[in-house]
């Protein structure tokens, strides 16, 4: 009986964790096209590069109104950019901390998007292996 019930929460934990990459880029794909819609541009600076395997993410910072903000962007290619480098920052302007580099905007909603589409077919196939062993426990 241990093993009947441990697949279905195995399932369901899987579930779950894909279920919130999968909410974190649909979140990443509203704000982007919010930004390339309604957004508004300022100069900011690069004030780190964070390497990763592939890609790197760059942190940066940006004033309005004499109120510093800071963000961190979305995935880049290698070598986009280096800290200290003058960068155009996109902003939202009903709120001002909502922000993306101008130069990643739209890699950063296709990139969302693209991980929403390999997503969503994972969590239909888990979803309906949860549902399938609940159902088997409760027969």
């Amino acid at each position: 009986m241990t093993g009947a019930i441990a697949l279905p929460v195995f399932f369901g934990l899987l579930f779950a964790v894909l279920a919130g990459f999968a909410l974190h880029a649909v979140r990443r794909i509203r704000v982007g096209l919010r930004l390339r819609r309604a957004g508004l541009r300022t100069a900011g600076e690069c004030t780190g590069v964070t390497w990763r395997e592939d890609y790197v993410e760059a942190s940066y910072g940006y004033e309005l109104d004499g109120r510093a903000y800071k963000g961190t962007s979305g995935w880049m290619p290698g070598g986009s950019v280096e800290a200290g480098a003058s960068v155009t920052v996109v902003y939202d302007p009903d709120a001002p901390h909502v922000s993306e580099l101008g130069d990643c905007l739209s890699d950063s909603v296709r990139t969302s998007r693209m991980v929403v589409v390999a997503l969503v077919p994972l969590l239909v196939v888990f979803g309906w292996l949860e549902v399938s062993g609940i159902l088997a426990l409760l027969q």
